[in-house]
């Protein structure tokens, strides 16, 4: 995964309504893995926060260097993810969404391709009702 991944991800999900800042580091370098895989992790990503904001709101995706690992946040000001949910949402079929609105397998799919495929993790945050930050890790190539 490279910061131009990070950057088609955002291309991707663009014509959803939100205000998008990027700021992608020089330092990450590449990982080994799977574009296409991680690519998708990424654009999961986005929709979920893309949702969470509802045409209004910002979304923020950053890559940064954290000692041999190489960073991917994806930060929204949507209306969070409520503390019973949080411990949920990695199982499958979980989801928050109106009926058909969702599968509940976006964030399963990706823990899957961030954690057994590149052997990172991916972490939620989300700071009371106000906003949710997905960072996910993978190692960066040698």
């Amino acid at each position: 995964m490279s910061n131009s991944e990070a950057r088609s991800a955002c291309w991707i999900t663009s014509s959803r309504t939100f205000a998008l800042s990027q700021s992608f580091s020089s330092e990450c370098g590449s990982v080994r893995g799977y574009p296409s895989e991680l690519a998708q992790v990424w654009v999961n990503l986005l929709d979920n926060a893309a949702d969470a904001v509802n045409g209004g709101g910002e979304i923020a995706i950053q890559t940064l260097r954290d000692d041999n690992q190489t960073v991917v946040e994806i930060i929204d000001n949507g209306p969070g993810i409520s503390s019973e949910n949080l411990s949920h949402i990695f199982e499958p079929f979980f989801t928050t969404k109106g009926v058909g609105s969702g599968k509940g397998l976006g964030l399963t799919i990706s823990q899957g391709i961030v954690g057994d495929r590149h052997g990172g993790e991916i972490e939620v945050e989300s700071k009371g009702r106000r906003n949710a930050i997905h960072r996910s890790t993978a190692r960066a190539a040698r």
